[in-house]
C-alpha cells in the first residue's frame, strides 16, 4: 500500500511539474499574443487617423507638395501645401481588420475588409453607412474584446466585427488535423497537424503610392483608389469661402434656396467649369455673375458635397469638393415646455411642448416622423408618450396625426411620467424616430428642458 501510495506521489509530482511547464508555456504564450494585438491595435488607430486626415484635406481642397519615401522604405510621408505631413505604410496580409473608406455620391465612407472577403461598408446600430469627415463624420477605433475578437467603436460603443455574420477572431487560425493513419496491423492514427501561426505582425489601410504626373494615387487594401492632386500654381481654381462648420454655407432650411458667390483664381478661358450637387441636393451655376443657388431639394436634414469640376479639352484637370447641409425643422429656441421648472404633482410629472413648427412645403409627403419626450437623470432615463405625424401620401401607417405639405403645421403634445426621487435633478429631451420613403433619417435628440424637479 505504501509502495503503491508512493509510486503515485511520483507520478503526481511529474505531472504536476509537467502541467507547470505547459502552464508557464501558455502564459508566456497569451503575453506574447497580448502584446502583439496591442501594438496591431495601437497602430491601425494611428493609420485610420491619418486616413481620415487625407480624406479630410481632399475634401479641403488641398494640394501634395512632395512625396518622400521612408529611410526604412517601409512607406511614405505625403507632405500638403498648408503644411500637413501624413505618413502611410504599406499593408500586408492578415486576418485583421482593415478599415478604409469609399466615396458614394460625393461622399466618402467608412468601409471594412478583413483577409480575403470584399470590403463591405461599416454600418451603424440603425443600418446607415458610417461618414468619414464632414459635419456627421466620425473615427473608429479597432480593439479587441474579452472573447478575443475583433471589435470596431464608432462613437457607439465597442462592437463586434462580423463576417458573414460571424465575429473575427483576434487570434491566428488553427492548423487543419492530421489524417488518420491507413489501417494495418495494429495500425496507429496519424498525427495531428501543427498549430496554425499567428496573423501578420502589422497593419495599414495603404496598399501602394503612385506619382500619376498631375496627382498621386494612393491605393487602399480594401480596394479603394484615391487621386490627390499636386499643387500647381498657375492651374485655374474655383474658392468659396467656409465656415468654422466645413461648409460654404450655414446650414439652410429644406424647403429654402440661397445663392451662393465663389472666386475664380487664374481664369483660363480654354477651360469649362461644371458644377455637380450629391445626395438630394441641386446646384445651378450663375455664369453672369460666378455664383451658384443652392437648392435642398430632397435632402431632408442631409450633408451633401458640391463638385466642381475644371475640363480642358474634355479631360478633367482639377476637382473641388464643398460640403453643405440643411437644418432641422425646429428652432430650439420656440420649443417650449410647460412648467418650467417641471413639478411633481400626485406621483405624477406632467408636461406640455408646445411650438414643435412643421414650416410650410417642408414635411415631405411620405415621411413619417415619430416624437418621444424622454426625461432622464442619474441613473435612467423615463420615456413619455409617442407621438406620430405623417406626410399627406403615408397610407401603411394609421395612427398619427397629417401634416399637409403646403401649410405645414405647429404642434403640440402632452406627457407625463411616474415620479421617483431620481429626477430631482433631471433634463427633458425629444427624442426623433424619422422615415423618408422607409429610409430612415438620423436626427439629434434635443434638450428642452434642464430641470430640478420640485414636488408638491
Amino acid at each position: 500500500m505504501k509502495k503503491d501510495f508512493i509510486l503515485f506521489l511520483g507520478i503526481l509530482l511529474f505531472s504536476t511539474t509537467s502541467c507547470q511547464k505547459d502552464l508557464r508555456d501558455d502564459v508566456d504564450d497569451l503575453i506574447e499574443r497580448v502584446s502583439k494585438l496591442e501594438k496591431i491595435c495601437e497602430q491601425a488607430n494611428t493609420d485610420i487617423v491619418g486616413l481620415k486626415q487625407i480624406v479630410s484635406l481632399l475634401e479641403a481642397n488641398d494640394y501634395i507638395t512632395s512625396v518622400n519615401e521612408l529611410a526604412d522604405k517601409s512607406g511614405y510621408a505625403i507632405n500638403f501645401l498648408k503644411g500637413n505631413t501624413i505618413v502611410v505604410k504599406h499593408g500586408t496580409n492578415g486576418d485583421y481588420p482593415v478599415i478604409g473608406v469609399d466615396e458614394l455620391d460625393g461622399i466618402f465612407y467608412w468601409t471594412q475588409k478583413v483577409g480575403d472577403n470584399p470590403a463591405s461598408w461599416v454600418l451603424d446600430s440603425n443600418g446607415n453607412k458610417v461618414q468619414t469627415t464632414g459635419v456627421s463624420g466620425k473615427t473608429p477605433v479597432i480593439g479587441v474584446n474579452s472573447s478575443g475578437n475583433w471589435t470596431v467603436d464608432y462613437g457607439e460603443g465597442p462592437k463586434e466585427l462580423l463576417v458573414n455574420g460571424r465575429p473575427v477572431s483576434a487570434k491566428g487560425k488553427d492548423g487543419q488535423n492530421g489524417k488518420d493513419g491507413v489501417n494495418g496491423t495494429d495500425g496507429k492514427d496519424g498525427a495531428n497537424g501543427t498549430n496554425g501561426k499567428d496573423g501578420v505582425d502589422g497593419y495599414s489601410p495603404f496598399k501602394s503610392v503612385t506619382d500619376k504626373g498631375d496627382y498621386i494615387e494612393l491605393k487602399l487594401t480594401t480596394g479603394t483608389i484615391l487621386k490627390l492632386p499636386k499643387e500647381n500654381s498657375k492651374a485655374m481654381k474655383i474658392l468659396f469661402d467656409v465656415n468654422e462648420n466645413g461648409l460654404i454655407t450655414e446650414r439652410m432650411w429644406a424647403n429654402e434656396t440661397k445663392e451662393i458667390t465663389y472666386k475664380v483664381e487664374n481664369p483660363d478661358s480654354q477651360t469649362t467649369v461644371d458644377f455637380e450637387a450629391t445626395n438630394g441636393w441641386r446646384v445651378k451655376h450663375n455664369r453672369n455673375n460666378n455664383s451658384i443657388t443652392l437648392i435642398p431639394l430632397e435632402a431632408w436634414n442631409e450633408e451633401g458635397r458640391i463638385i466642381v469640376s475644371i475640363l480642358k479639352d474634355n479631360k478633367l484637370i482639377s476637382q473641388f469638393r464643398y460640403s453643405v447641409k440643411t437644418m432641422l425643422f425646429w428652432d430650439k429656441s420656440s420649443i417650449k415646455a410647460k412648467p418650467q421648472p417641471l413639478e411633481a404633482v400626485g406621483g405624477k410629472v406632467p408636461v406640455t411642448i408646445q411650438n414643435i413648427i412643421f414650416p410650410p412645403q417642408w414635411f415631405y409627403k411620405n415621411a413619417v416622423i415619430k416624437i418621444t419626450p424622454v426625461l432622464r437623470y442619474s441613473g435612467g432615463e423615463a420615456k413619455g408618450q409617442l407621438y406620430t405625424f405623417k406626410g399627406e401620401d403615408v397610407e401603411d401607417i394609421e395612427e398619427g396625426d397629417v401634416i399637409t405639405y403646403e401649410t405645414g403645421a405647429n404642434e403640440a403634445i402632452r406627457s407625463s411620467f411616474d415620479y421617483i426621487p431620481e429626477m430631482k435633478k433631471s433634463e427633458l429631451y425629444l427624442k426623433f424616430d424619422v422615415e423618408i420613403d422607409g429610409r430612415k433619417v438620423k436626427i439629434d435628440d434635443i434638450k428642452i428642458a434642464d430641470g430640478v424637479i420640485s414636488t408638491s
